[in-house]
This record gives structure tokens, sequence and C-alpha cells, in this order.
């Protein structure tokens, strides 16, 4: 899990992959869940938790750079 403190020190390309990394790792995790092979739902919320995460501080960038 990533806190936002650190990521805060990444550049936005660096979130920017980070970002895809996590979102191609929920598909692929809700797909194992529908395909009955993982049953442990309360992962995907960490998986939304820190796409959250990373698009705040991606958006908190963009705008002190708009500044």
């Amino acid at each position: 899990m990533s806190q936002a403190k650190d990521l805060r020190v990444k550049d936005v390309k660096e979130l920017t992959k980070m970002l895809m990394d996590e979102q191609k790792s929920l598909e692929k995790y809700m797909n194992d869940v529908y395909k009955g092979k993982d049953k442990n739902l309360v992962r995907s919320s960490s998986f939304r938790k820190n796409i959250a995460r990373i698009k705040t501080v991606i958006n908190e960038k963009k705008f002190l750079e708009e500044k």
C-alpha cells in the first residue's frame, strides 16, 4: 500500500505508470474473483483506494503546476 506522502515525492510520469499498473492488477484480480479463483473481495477495495490515492496526487501536482 502506498501512502500519499510517499507518492508526492514521485513525478507525474511515475505516478501515471503506477496508476496503470494498479488498474491492470485490479482488473486481473476481479477477473479471478468472477471466475471463482479468489473469494476475498476486501482486497479489491485496497486496489481501489490505491488508485484513488494515486489519482489524487496526480491532480494535486497538475493543479500546482497551473498556479
